[in-house]
């Protein structure tokens, strides 16, 4: 076969079909690639919302117990803790929902913190019933609750900075991975 014999028609078709695959191709993989990097930065700001949103939870916690361990425990401290709760209660639960969504590993982590977060807040709860109808022992139960508080601030702190340094990893390994596998192929 010549290639004189071939049409011109056919050289042309031939690289517009080429041409075409390669534009395909290269839409699909940037495409692919741009999926990859939204999924991350969603599951990085739900990750910092979560731990926004914990963070005040373990804040509050703490402030009320270890005021409480001071004995520096007034209805005021209790009513604002009580309306802070009720704010940022409801948020995480939503914010974990949303970060359960997009990352099974970090929703199943975030589960444990926000339950935690909710067996602390329930025995605030209990404690501040009990300071209705007798201050003492309820400022006495408070202060109990702060080593619980404490532990629920050191958990959220230890596991979300953990889980972040961890996605962190990831990201350079795989980074460095692609860029070794390009460098290779060249």
């Amino acid at each position: 076969m010549e290639w004189s014999a071939i049409p011109s028609e056919i050289y042309t078709l031939a690289g517009t079909l080429v041409g075409g695959l390669i534009g395909f191709l290269g839409t699909y993989f940037t495409q692919r690639t741009q999926t990859k990097i939204e999924r991350q930065r969603i599951r990085e700001a739900r990750l910092g919302q979560v731990a926004l949103d914990l963070a005040a939870v373990a804040h509050s916690t703490c402030w009320l117990t270890w005021s409480a361990s001071r004995n520096y425990v007034n209805d005021k401290l209790i009513n604002d803790y009580n309306a802070e709760i009720h704010q940022i209660l409801p948020r995480i639960i939503g914010s974990h929902i949303a970060l359960a969504s997009a990352d099974r590993y970090l929703g199943q982590l975030t589960r444990k913190l926000v339950l935690d977060a909710h067996e602390v807040d329930e025995k605030i709860g209990e404690a501040c019933i009990t300071y209705e109808t007798n201050r003492a022992n309820g400022i006495a139960q408070l202060a109990k609750i702060n080593a619980d508080a404490r532990r629920l601030d050191d958990d959220i702190f230890e596991q979300l900075a953990q889980a972040a340094h961890d996605g962190a990893i990831k990201r350079f390994t795989s980074r460095f991975r692609r860029t070794k596998a390009r460098l290779d192929h060249s």
